[in-house]
Parts: structure tokens; sequence; C-alpha cells
């Protein structure tokens, strides 16, 4: 079946931060994440770029933006990401360090210049699960902690700060248990329990999500839907609004090996048109 192992724009993954990597929270999610290493080491990545083009009245740019490189481990996990400006210099990069087990334990955040702008730590049960993250600023000061907890059916996501005043809570709640399935539905509670955005997944009959609706404090509704070609591969995905506006539209095509090689990000309200170029390179043997 082909399927994309670089789709930052699909990956549903639910680690709630602002992370530059994938972190799997269930077994469903943790197999994923090693078949797609796997799939990235088999085939020699080392680095990813990805271009960008402006189209608009169906004109592409003859100027293209290199927006971000990601170079790979030979056990296909990102270790290193570098982000560009517009005149193609370095804006700042990331630094992503692995357990044994190939997750995550550290990832920071520098400028062009290698100073610190800040960092999460990661944390894994003795089941290997994620239990916590810790994010600090400039100075290494914790600034935010996320605490996961597995309840029933369910996750929990407490968000602190300081690691001690209660921010916001985040339960994702699975179909047919948290370590196996899949997300049915993910509420965002404010620090008095307050339900203050309410997502639902629904699901076509190969698990693959076909549309995410999600509903804000005040009812206002936002439907992002899916659409797959044969292969179970995503082509197309729409965001709109509960009354029918389009907000985005995006589409995406594959080369030969399944990976994805271009995005065309389409701003109905600007009318305009972003299009990705990313392209898989590998070192001369």
């Amino acid at each position: 079946m082909k399927k994309a192992f670089l789709t930052p724009y699909l990956v549903f993954v639910f680690v709630l931060s602002f992370s530059q990597v994938n972190i799997p929270i269930n077994k469903r999610e943790y197999d994923n994440y090693n078949r797609e290493a796997a799939i990235i080491a088999s085939m020699r990545i080392d680095l990813v770029q990805t271009w960008l083009y402006i189209v608009k009245d169906n004109l592409v740019s003859s100027n293209k933006l290199l927006v971000q490189e990601v170079y790979f481990t030979k056990a296909g996990l990102p270790e290193k990401i570098f982000y560009f400006n517009e005149d193609s210099t370095v804006n700042s990069f990331s630094i992503i360090k692995y357990n044994f087990r190939n997750f995550p334990f550290e990832e920071i955040r520098y400028t062009s210049d290698s100073s610190l702008i800040d960092g999460i730590l990661y944390e894994y049960n003795r089941n290997g699960f994620l239990s916590k993250q810790i994010f600090y600023d400039n100075k290494a000061n914790v600034i935010r902690t996320l605490v996961y907890e597995n309840i029933g059916d369910t996750i929990m996501v407490t968000s602190y700060k300081n690691d001690s005043i209660i921010l916001f809570k985040d339960i994702i709640i699975f179909n047919d248990g948290w370590e196996n399935g899949t997300v049915k539905k993910l509420l965002k509670l404010d620090k008095n329990n307050s339900v203050i955005e309410n997502s639902t997944f629904v699901y076509n009959e190969f698990d693959a999500i076909r549309s995410k609706i999600t509903y804000d404090a005040k009812n206002q509704g936002v439907i992002k839907e899916f659409f797959y070609d044969d292969n179970g591969a995503v082509i197309r995905t729409v965001t709109k609004t509960d009354y029918g506006i389009i907000l985005n539209d995006s589409s995406f095509e594959y080369d030969s090996y399944g990976n994805v090689k271009t995005i065309i990000d389409y701003n109905p309200i600007e009318k305009m048109s972003k299009l990705f170029v990313i392209n898989y390179l590998s070192k001369t043997k």
C-alpha cells in the first residue's frame, strides 16, 4: 500500500506541544513510527529538503524558497532540522536526541549562531509510553509541563505552568481502548474544567480518517475532510466552516516509492496557493 512517510501536514499525532518531531502516544502510533523510520533507513534517506513556490492567477513564481532541511540518522530518525529565512539564510535549527528505544528524550532549538532558544524534555513510563513533556526557556528554566495519564479508554494531558499551576487539559478518547485504538474524540478543557474545544473523528472502513469536526466554546464549527486514492494515500484535504465556506484546500502528489513529492496548499480567501516541493536525498555511496 502506498503511504507517505514524511507528511508534516498529515501526520495524525496527538502530542500537544510545539515539538517538531512526532511522538507516538499509544501502541498503534508506535508501530507506525517504527515502520516509517524503517522505510527511511532502508531507502538510505539522509536529507529531506522542502522548497516553496507561490502560485497566483495560475502563475508559478520563478523564485523558489528553501523552507526546511531535515537530516536523518542511520535509523531513519530526524536528528537535525534547519529553518530558513526568505534569503535562504538559516533562521534557526533544532537538534533531537534519542533514547535506547529510538524515542526522543530531548529536543533543543537554537538561533542561527547556536544560541539557545528553548527546548523540550521527554519522559516515558516503564511500559515505554510518553508520560511527561518538560518545556524550558533560553535560560533552562522550566516554563510549562505536560503530564500524560492513561485512564480507561482515554489519555488525559494536563498542562501546567511552571510545573504547578494548571493551564488547561486535553482529553483524548479512543475507540477500542487507548493502547491500540483510534482516536474518537478530543476535548480541550480550561482550568475550570469547562469544555472550550470539542473535536470528533470519523473513519472509513479502513480505519483512515474521513473527517475531523471541531467546535469551539461558542459552538462555531470547522470541518476537515480527507480524501484518498485507491492505495490508501491521502490525495486531498479540505477545511471548511460548518456552514460550507472553504477555508483551505490542499492536494498531495507522491513519487513511485509513496513519498510525498508536492503539496499544493490553496487559500480561497487570498486566492493564492503555496506549492511545496519535497526532495529526498541520499549520500553517494
